[in-house]
């Protein structure tokens, strides 16, 4: 998933061809047009395959200047704004792929040192921490795919924000729907084109004596989120070290099985099992 999600589509949507070097140690090129299972196991699949040498992408005209927009709000309009931007994304253009999170200001010398780790609403294209401040940062993920966003659920990912650990952790939701949803939910491994939303908890700290409530926080978040989910999780938000068959089966639904005859078909003996049946 990417800014341009709705616009163009997942960047698995936008792969051509991959060079990869199967179990069997053969370089194979895959392509709709040479060895399709392959190339439709690759699009949304994760590891296990083989060895990806390079990737061929198509390409979109963008540029050279873009247009961004990022609001604030205070955190006290949390409900009444996320309301409104569920009523709102519905009705956007796929040009458009509107995010929502809730997340704490950065310590930006740009920023009034007063605001600096106040609670806050934004909205935009892209939010996440910053990446390039203090070193050995820690992080953790995990996500819901959903199909609407009720009262009851707007309840919760407040509650749950409420309880966020440290200033760097957020919770943001990113509108799908556009160019996503129009590629067939069986023509490629990602299987979740019709969700409208994906809801992702993501953890960051620094202070390794942290761990357990970080890891503690997201993981129930989860949880209290998990009845007003789909049931799908996406894969690069899979959250490491939970239940390996939970998350695979979780992320790739009813494509799985598939799947797993591909990559039992171009390593037989199982090379890759290992990678494959990590999350």
């Amino acid at each position: 998933m990417g800014v341009l999600v709705r616009a163009h589509g997942l960047s698995c949507d936008n792969l051509r061809s991959i060079e990869i070097v199967t179990a069997d140690g053969a370089v194979r090129t895959a392509s709709r047009d040479e060895h399709p299972d392959l190339f439709w196991a690759a699009r949304g699949g994760g590891r296990g395959l083989g060895v990806v040498t390079s990737f061929e992408f198509d390409l979109h005209p963008l540029g050279p200047e873009v247009a961004m927009a990022q609001v604030m709000y205070p955190y006290a309009q949390a409900g009444s704004v996320l309301a409104a931007w569920r009523d709102l994304t519905p009705c956007l253009p796929g040009t458009l792929a509107p995010e929502f999170a809730l997340w704490s200001m950065p310590a930006d010398p740009e920023i009034p040192a007063e605001l600096h780790g106040e609670k806050v609403v934004v909205l935009g294209v892209y939010a996440g921490p910053p990446r390039e401040a203090a070193p050995c940062w820690l992080y953790y993920m995990k996500s819901h795919f959903m199909d609407g966003l009720g009262d009851d659920a707007i309840g919760t990912v407040l509650d749950c924000d409420s309880r966020r650990p440290t200033t760097e952790s957020l919770i943001v939701i990113r509108t799908l729907g556009g160019a996503v949803a129009r590629v067939g939910e069986h023509e490629s491994a990602f299987a979740h084109r019709s969700a409208r939303y994906n809801l992702s908890i993501d953890t960051g700290w620094s202070d390794p004596t942290l761990d357990e409530v970080a890891l503690g926080w997201a993981r129930s978040s989860w949880d209290a989120l998990s009845p007003f989910s789909t049931g799908g999780v996406y894969l690069n938000f899979a959250g490491l070290g939970d239940e390996v068959d939970d998350v695979r089966s979780s992320a790739l639904g009813a494509n799985e099985a598939r799947l797993g005859r591909i990559r039992e078909s171009y390593d037989p003996d199982g090379l890759f099992t290992r990678a494959a049946h990590q999350p």
